[in-house]
């Protein structure tokens, strides 16, 4: 249940921050979640 905080994050700040997404974007967000996925792992 600890990922529904980052996601409700994620919702609010794309509702709030309206720039054009782009798959970079999209990537470097994917990369930074899977990162701090890892590292709450420890």
């Amino acid at each position: 249940m600890d990922y529904i905080w980052p996601m409700a994050l994620l919702i609010v700040g794309r509702l709030l921050y309206r720039e054009a997404l782009t798959w970079n974007k999209l990537v470097g967000v994917a990369i930074c979640l899977v990162g701090l996925w890892f590292i709450n792992m420890k």
